[in-house]
This record gives C-alpha cells, structure tokens and sequence, in this order.
C-alpha cells in the first residue's frame, strides 16, 4: 500500500459521524418539504418545513427548521431543531404535532403555549423488535394571557416493526415503519381526561418521518401527514 493509499483509509476510518450525517437531505441548509394534513379522510392543510442553518456541537451535527402551515386561509410559524450523530437522528417533538391544531387553541380566547419539549429518537440502522425510548411534550393552555390548564402529550411503547417500501412525493423510499402510543392527559378547568390514540410513523434516512397516521383507540384513522415535495 503507498503512502496515499494509506493517508486515505486513514481519513475515512477517522471520519466524524457528522461528516454522513451533513449528507443527509435533512442536514442541508435551503431543503424545503411539504407536507400535506387530513383529518380522517379529509385534506385541512399544508405545511411546508425548511433548513434554515446547521452546526456541529458535541458531536451532533444540528439542524434549525422554520415550519409553516396554511389552513383556511390562516398561516402560521415556528421553529424546531432536529440533530444526528451518524446512528440516530433526534427530533423535537414540537416538529411533528399539529401546530395548526395548537394554534387554533379550543376555541374563542383560548390559546395554547409549547412549556417544555422532548427529543424522539429515530435510529438509522434498526432490526424488527427494536424498541425506541418515550418522548414527552408539555403544553399551557390559555384564557388570554391567562393560565387555565395543561395538556401532555407522551409518544410510548414504540417499535420498530419492519423496513417496507412507500410511495410518497412521487418516489419510492425504503423506510423503518414504527409503530406506537400516544398518550394525551387535558386538564383545563373541569376537564381531567386521558386519551390513548395508535401511531404509525414511516422514517426514511435521509428525509425524516415521511408519512405519520394517527389512529383512535376503536381502530378508525384520525390524522395523517404525508410528504408531497423535496426540493
């Protein structure tokens, strides 16, 4: 072996985890995806996510996205990091609620405010069986500015269940479909009330969650979001 054969095994055995991730679609500054939202069958909105800066800290390459949604006219805004250190890719769970629901509140004067929000795990390289830790979401509600109640959401008992092929935003991608729980506790005022919906989430690598239903506990589909584009 010459010397730049050798300089070059090197350099790839020394490699940082987040050199693969900033190959990752999204880990790229200016990647922008739509998604699209139904309740039940019915298509409400768009939402439309976007890298807008990356860094590399503690190992972990981070990315900021700017998410959007559009529903009946009415847009709305946030943010949310996501990181990855070459085996897993960490999302804010804030990134994947239904902000458009968030922002509606429960009605005239009510408002709700994110407290506090957890990391899910989604890992690259994941067997059939494999179980995935919990992650939590703490939401204020609000009466004008005025404290009224909390919702918790907690995304439990999750699994990976197998790597199946979906069509989604005109492409086939291979993707680990997990499936799992989500446990909503509502306390606001006289409301004092525990719901457990099923999920399944299809991850692709490179693209996040790229296709998420949400179903009641009686079996019959209440959300969904899809990735439409890329770009």
């Amino acid at each position: 072996m010459n010397l730049v054969s050798a300089f070059s095994l090197v350099c790839i055995l020394l490699a940082s985890p987040t050199q693969e991730c900033a190959e990752k679609k999204m880990f790229k500054k200016g990647t922008k995806l739509t998604y699209e939202n139904s309740k039940g069958s019915k298509v409400v909105g768009t939402e439309l996510h976007e890298v807008i800066s990356t860094e590399n800290k503690n190992n972990y390459l981070h990315a900021q996205l700017k998410g959007s949604t559009t529903s009946k006219g009415k847009t709305n805004s946030w943010q949310y990091k996501i990181a990855c250190d070459g085996a897993h890719m960490l999302v804010d769970l804030k990134g994947l609620v239904d902000q458009e629901a968030l922002s509606n509140g429960g009605g005239a004067g009510i408002d709700t405010k994110v407290v506090s929000s957890e990391n899910i795990d989604f890992p690259y390289q994941a067997k059939p069986g494999t179980l995935l830790g919990n992650s939590k979401l703490d939401i204020q509600v609000l009466f004008g500015s005025k404290p009224i109640g909390t919702v918790q959401v907690i995304c439990k008992n999750r699994k990976v269940e197998l790597l199946e092929t979906l069509q989604v935003a005109g492409n086939s991608y291979e993707c680990v479909k997990i499936t799992g729980e989500v446990h909503m506790t509502t306390k606001v005022m006289t409301v004092n009330k525990t719901e457990i919906s099923k999920s399944v989430t299809w991850f692709h690598k490179d693209l996040g969650p790229v296709k998420m239903m949400s179903y009641s506990s009686q079996g019959k589909l209440e959300s969904m979001r899809v990735l439409k584009s890329v770009e």
